[in-house]
């Protein structure tokens, strides 16, 4: 505080001070003297108030220049707008002032401004502010403080609860209750709804003091019948309502020790679980989310894992060996839906590579991702819609080459969702492949018979029916890029080289044969050299080591016979 004493009460401030100089007394009359606003009053407070007064105290300004103070009184409504103002010229210097005999339910504010006089010329300070009483009855932090499915809670603050007789809470514009608490609870309401909410202050006989406004909402209900299907690894629930569009799901899925393995969110209301360890306990957690913020209490499910675990066979030649490839899937897959059906006799081979094309398509969107992704193909299987098909990937980091890694799966939707490729968009978390199906766009059948149309993602290829062989291999020179399918039958056991009871081959023409006949070659192969003793010298016969796990051979047509290809 500065010592009042020093003050110069009668101070008139209208000129610069300046020095009885020889030059300034010359000077004097001949420039404009240069003139100054005055400084602003120091610590402008509320040293007491109750219900019907209010004791104001402030210091002089900086300079301890100033002719008079003026005193602004601003009366108030429950909006904070002025009703009434009124100025009052202060010319004592006790700095102190007392404004008494106010009327119940008062809310005042002041303004202080430091004065100079010169005649009859004043100047005025810059006004400093002072809330008065307004803001001990003032509601601040109005806020949510929790929901429900049907109700949600408000809370609030005020200075000082000894002028406020009770609070009027409204919801969404109409009066709901009164309350002489902080806080006001409103049930009664539908699910995933925002309201209007509003909270009033009043005084003595209902005289407003303030108001505040939020939005407030409620939550969902959360989801019922959470429950584990074995034979294919999903979990199943039921949503609280089937008619809330911005309705989605959260989940985590952990080890029975609280280690989290997995967590997204999805839309729909089943969630595969592929890769789980046969009888492990797992336990999942399922929440209730609308417009993407508001989430319900979780619905938890503990259950032992089935292994569902899918692997895909690669034929190889030679003896036929099934290349059986498992993964542990530890995290949800990705998902591309293409909008065409598969033939129903998609077995074995035709369906390997059918496979192989749908995981090549994607190793080819993620080739650029930010980390090496190295995908596999978990399944493929007809859409709820049964003119699609769904097909389930699972990706991981190529440069963990010890263990699998899974990629996260919502990075690699938002990176193939921003490259914008021909024929994809992602939806809702599912990879669509919007392509034409090539297959029907022709009128005529592409494929030659006892083989399939299959669809490439842009594309197409023929592939033999099961129980038909393509022997297009054997032919030189290849005759055609389709293949060429067979019916023969595979014997039903191989023979080894030189057993006595090996049959001789039958005579075909333009046809490959099983035989266990012929001769030993080298490099541990035995390919069978196919004799025809009734045309010995018009045969031109050749071979092949490891068509389908056996060894068959060509025989050239005899002049007059047909192709039985």
């Amino acid at each position: 505080m500065y010592d009042r004493r020093q003050c110069d009460w009668s101070y008139m401030c209208d000129r610069a001070v300046l020095k009885p100089t020889s030059i300034n007394r010359a000077m004097a009359g001949k420039r404009p003297v240069p003139r100054h606003d005055p400084d602003i009053p120091k610590d402008f407070d509320v040293t007491s108030w109750n219900s019907s007064s209010i004791s104001l105290t402030w210091d002089c300004p900086e300079n301890l220049k100033y002719s008079l103070f003026l005193l602004t009184t601003f009366y108030l409504n429950g909006t904070d707008h002025i009703t009434e103002e009124v100025r009052l010229w202060l010319t004592e210097d006790s700095f102190v002032f007392t404004l008494s005999d106010l009327q119940p339910c008062s809310r005042i504010k002041f303004g202080l401004q430091t004065v100079c006089q010169s005649g009859m010329e004043s100047r005025y300070s810059k006004m400093v502010p002072n809330d008065g009483n307004s803001v001990h009855s003032r509601i601040w932090a109005l806020r949510q403080t929790s929901f429900g499915p049907d109700n949600y809670t408000m809370r609030w603050e005020v200075k000082n609860t000894s002028s406020i007789s009770k609070f009027r809470v409204y919801h969404d514009g109409e009066l709901h209750g009164t309350t002489l608490m902080t806080n006001y609870t409103i049930g009664g309401l539908l699910s995933c709804q925002q309201y209007p909410a509003m909270v009033e202050a009043l005084c003595g006989d209902d005289v407003l003091m303030s108001a505040k406004t939020v939005t407030a909402h409620t939550g969902p209900q959360g989801v019922s019948e959470l429950r584990y299907r074995s034979n294919d690894s999903t979990a199943q629930w039921t949503p609280s309502t089937s008619q809330q569009s911005a309705l989605a799901f959260l989940y985590e899925l952990s080890s029975e020790n609280g280690t989290a393995i997995q967590s997204s969110r999805v839309t729909d209301t089943e969630l595969r679980l592929p890769g789980l360890d046969e009888g492990k306990t797992y336990i999942l957690d399922v929440w209730e989310e609308c417009d993407g913020e508001w989430a319900s209490e979780p619905s938890q499910l503990c259950f032992a894992g089935a292994n569902s675990s899918l692997g895909f066979i690669m034929r190889a030649g030679g003896p036929a060996h099934d290349l059986e490839l498992q993964f542990d899937f530890s995290s949800m897959g990705l998902t591309m839906v293409v909008p065409w059906s598969l033939p129903e006799d998609l077995q074995d081979e035709p369906r390997t590579k059918m496979g192989k094309i749908f995981k090549d398509k994607l190793q080819e969107l993620l080739k650029d991702f930010d980390q090496p992704a190295r995908v596999e193909l978990a399944t493929f299987e007809l859409a709820e819609d049964p003119d699609k098909t769904e097909i389930l990937f699972m990706s991981f980091d190529a440069s963990k080459t010890e263990e699998d890694v899974p990629l996260p799966v919502e990075d690699q939707l938002d990176y193939i969702r921003y490259m914008n490729a021909t024929y994809i968009t992602v939806t809702d978390g599912v990879i669509h492949w919007n392509g034409h199906d090539m297959c029907a766009s022709f009128k005529h059948t592409v494929c030659p018979r006892n083989s399939l149309c299959i669809n490439t993602l842009g594309s197409f290829t023929c592939v033999c029916q099961h129980g038909h062989y393509d022997v297009s291999l054997v032919i030189e020179p290849r005759l055609a890029s389709n293949p060429i399918c067979n019916d023969l039958q595979q014997p039903t056991a191989h023979q080894e080289v030189g057993d006595p009871d090996a049959q001789e081959a039958e005579t075909c023409c333009c046809s490959v044969c099983w035989t266990s006949g012929g001769q030993q070659e080298s490099e541990g192969r035995s390919p069978t050299i196919l004799l025809d003793r009734a045309h010995d010298n018009d045969l031109h016969c050749g071979w092949i080591s490891g068509l389908f796990g056996h060894n068959c051979t060509f025989i050239e047509c005899n002049e007059g016979n047909h192709d039985l290809l």
